[in-house]
This record gives structure tokens, sequence and C-alpha cells, in this order.
């Protein structure tokens, strides 16, 4: 059987673990990235770039910890602290993609135009790309299977506020902000509630003459640092999925309430904590209560200097507002009807296959939203994505596809009340990994080894975790997850935490029992 040959669109991160999962299937990656670096957003730049999606601003700071943001089989050196910058994260893409010689694989550079299916499509399978550098003429290639790793945030998405067209000041999204000092002296409005809009209207607090951020219904409001331990350890684990939905949502609103007061800060939601978007910052809340930052409802309409609130008041002399509003869902390169715009419309089994193509040759690889690090999601998907184009897993039929796709979108809107991207970490990944034989057997390995089933049901779910068993298996996956730095201590407070839990059912479940 002939090798075959993977286009992958983006060399972003997505697009960097698409390339070697690739390579550890036997498969030929070739990937074509329209910029001139490898790594996408992670690379930062003082100029605004025409064309650019999601950009980086100068104090950008990882949401996500060292341990968890890590590739599967590619941890962080040990010295590198547990929240990082964006020039250690960069460092980080750039020597993973030295480290399995990725390099020779990507066509810089290059962008591509369209994405169609070969003319026996039907019967190989196979894709045209055209293709396109600066300078030069398009030209087509042919290829057996297509990955698209262009990610979420590729179109900016600005609101449409009445009296835009008046506003004499300064509009820009979020993407083009790059440094607080830019706005000294100004009186600037930040428009947003998620972990953009709170950076930026903290950064801009330290410089501007007054900062305004304006929400549609608040926020709930996350620190990095959870109870001694980074939040998204202290959260993603195993033992938490066991629990029922509402217990756990109860458990976890009452702990953010507990650590910030949203009622005095003026961020307090209607909505439920697992209803809401989140605003993960260390900073806001006493840039808050200094007075540097005010909080606003949405935005009723612009003026020619001013901004009206829907709760009727106004401020004046508002020299710019940052929209940190988020991006448009789009694939440019390639027709609706094989993969469709926005949230709404894109059909995608398990977020990763066009379910109504006749053959499975198509992937999209990162196009989701998780409550947690991004880059081992995307791992996970371009692990499976690979093993189905080898043809050593194979997708259901049409319609059990489409019903996937319809309860997922049916669940995430009755949720929310909008349609999104967004899958909960840890299920989303034991099915995928369920599809390639790479979960973990927690009973099994309670017999076998009962260090490593603690770690794996009751310690974070380290993205090694996916590298224990089945095909891609690494050696050296246990010693990296029982020697996460966080480990030990997270384990003593895990523990407790259980117990306590345990605890508390059992008194609610005995009073009730005794009523009954």
């Amino acid at each position: 059987m002939t090798t075959k040959r993977v286009a992958v669109i983006g060399a972003g991160i997505s697009g960097l673990v698409s390339v070697k999962c690739c390579n550890d299937e036997g498969l030929i990656p070739v990937c074509f990235e329209q910029g001139d670096e490898i790594a996408g957003l992670w690379n930062y730049h003082d100029e605004l770039r025409d064309g650019e999606g999601a950009a980086l601003y100068e104090s950008m700071i990882t949401n996500t910890s060292r341990d968890m943001t890590c590739f599967s089989d590619f941890p962080f050196p040990k010295e590198t602290s547990p929240f990082m910058r964006h020039e250690r994260v960069l460092e980080y893409y750039r020597s993973y993609a030295d480290s399995f010689g990725l390099h020779q694989f990507i066509a810089l550079n290059t962008k591509v135009v369209k994405v169609e299916p070969a003319q026996h499509y039907r019967k190989t399978g196979q894709w045209i790309l055209h293709l396109k550098k600066e300078g030069q003429p398009v030209k087509q290639e042919l290829f057996d299977a297509v990955m698209c790793c262009t990610g979420v945030c590729t179109t900016p998405y600005t609101p449409d506020f009445d009296g835009l067209g008046d506003f004499k000041g300064l509009i820009l999204h979020s993407n083009k902000f790059r440094r607080g000092p830019d706005f000294r002296g100004k009186i600037v409005v930040v428009v947003g509630a998620s972990n953009s809009a709170g950076d930026i209207a903290a950064e801009i607090s330290r410089f501007a003459k007054q900062v305004y951020i304006s929400m549609r219904d608040g926020t709930w409001l996350l620190q990095r640092m959870g109870s001694g331990a980074p939040l998204d350890m202290t959260r993603n684990r195993r033992i938490y999925e066991q629990l029922p939905e509402s217990v756990m949502n109860m458990i976890s609103q009452k702990i953010v309430l507990s650590q910030v007061n949203h009622d005095k800060l003026g961020l307090k939601s209607n909505r439920p904590l697992h209803r809401h978007v989140v605003m993960i910052n260390d900073d806001i809340a006493n840039r808050i209560f200094c007075g540097a930052v005010k909080c606003k409802t949405a935005i009723k309409q612009l003026t020619r200097n001013s901004v009206e609130f829907v709760d009727g008041t106004v401020v004046d002399d508002v020299d710019a507002v940052v929209c940190a509003t988020g991006y448009n869902l789009t694939f440019p390169y390639i027709d609706n009807d094989i993969i469709a715009d926005g949230a709404r419309n894109i059909e995608l089994y398990f977020r990763v296959f066009p379910p109504r193509l006749n053959k499975p040759t198509l992937a999209v690889i990162g196009t989701v939203r998780v409550s947690g690090p991004a880059g081992p999601v995307s791992e996970l998907q371009a692990r499976w994505a690979t093993r189905v184009f080898k043809g050593e897993c194979k997708l259901p039929d049409e319609e059990t596809m489409m019903t996937e796709v319809k309860t997922r979108k049916r669940n995430f809107f009755e949720k929310f009340g909008k349609h999104g991207v967004g899958v909960s970490s840890i299920p989303y990944q034991d099915q995928i990994a369920e599809f390639i034989g790479a979960k973990p057997n927690f009973w099994k390995l309670l017999l076998t080894d009962p260090k490593l089933a603690y770690a794996v049901m009751f310690e974070p779910c380290y993205p090694a975790t996916y590298r224990l068993t089945g095909p891609g298996v690494w050696d050296k996956a246990r010693e990296t997850i029982m020697n996460a730095r966080e480990c030990d201590r997270s384990r003593t407070q895990s523990y407790l935490q259980l117990m306590s839990l345990l605890v508390v059912l059992f008194c609610v479940c005995f009073v009730v029992v005794q009523r009954v």
C-alpha cells in the first residue's frame, strides 16, 4: 500500500502536533503555514498585522499550568514556572518542533487558498489544495487526506453598536491590543467578560485615567492558583467526573464565591457558574477595589465622544473602546457544504470529522474549547484522525455520526443559551482516547500498579495519562505523572477534599432516608 500524503493546514499548536502524529503513524505530512513562523499566535509582534486572527499582548501569561499545558510525551523542563509568559511558551513549541524534526515538513509563507475534493474523490478520498506563495502563481497539489488546523480564533468579532459610525474615538478588537502604556491618560471602555477582557482592563488601568469594563451579565472570576495548587490541576480530576453534575456544580460555585466577593466587585452574574463564561485573572479584583477599573452593564449606544450603557449611565470623553468580544469561526479555504462557518452551523463528529463526507479523509483539529489547556486535546484529536486515515480506526455510519452531532449541539444550546464548540475536558479526552485504545483502565491499574491507579483517578489528569497504554505508548509516561511538581502536595489535598465530600454526601443521604 502506498504511504499516504497528508496536508496539514496551519503550523500553530494543532498543526505542529498533527505533523508529529502523522510521522508517528507512518504517514507523510506536508504542513502549509501562511506566516513566516511556526507556533501561530504564540509569536508576539509589536506591529499590527492585517488579516491576523488571535494575537498576543505584551503582558500575556498562560491561564493553564505547565504540567497540564504540555503535550503528552514532551513535558516542560522542571525549572519552568507553573504559569508562563508567552516567550516561554513559544520557546517550548519551537523546542517541540526541533526535538521531533518537524521543520522539514513545514512550508512557510504558503497560503492555502482553496481545498476541494479531487475528481475521483468518491473512489479515492483524495483532495486538491490550491496553494499560493508570495510572488508566485497559484499551484495545485494532490493529497490523500487533509487536517484543518486553523483553530477557533480566525476572524475577530466586533459588535455593531448603535452609533458606531458616530464615535470619534478609537475602536479596536483585542487582537490589536499590545500594551497598556499606549492608553496613558485616556478614558477607556473594555467590552467583554472573559479572560482577555480582564487582562486588558487590568493592564490598561495602570496607565489610563479611568477604565470601565462592560459586561452583559457579569462574570465568574477565578484565580490561577486555587487552594495551594494551580486552578486547572485542582479541577481537572477524574474523581470529580464520578459525582453527579449538580453536586459538582454546587461545590465549584461555593468554592469560587468563598474566594471572591462578586457582589462587592460588581461582577455578579444572574447565571450559575456552569452556565456562564469565566474570567481567570489575578489582578482585576484589586484594580476594581482601588477604583482604577469600574464595572458597567452592556453598551446601549455610542455617541460622538461618549458611551451610554443599558442601565442608563453615561461615560463622557471616552477615548477608546476595546472589544474583547471573541472571534467568528470561519474556514475561508473550504466550501461551506463541507465545513460550515459558525458554531451554529458547523457539523463535526466529536468535533473532528464532517459526518456527511463519503470518505473519512478530512479532519478538523483544534476547533474546540475546553475548560483547560487546548494543546493536549488537539493532540488526542490528531492521534485519532491519523489512525482513521490509516484505517486502524473506523468511523460509524453517517446516521450515527449525525445523531452525535445534533445531540451535542442541542445539549450545548440548552445549557448556555447559545451555540458553541465547547466540551467537558476529561470526558471528551477519555472518549477520544477510547477510540484509539489509549484510555487508561483504572481497575486494571489498581491490581497492577496501585500508586499509578490512585494518580490516574484522584490527581490531575496529566496529558501523559494517555500515553500509558495503546498505540503511541511512551515509556516515560508513568514517571512524568508521578513526578509532576505539584503532585505530592495536591495528592494530600485531593484526598482530604474527597473525604470531606464523602462525609457530606453521607450525611445528606442519611437525613433524606430518615425523613422518608
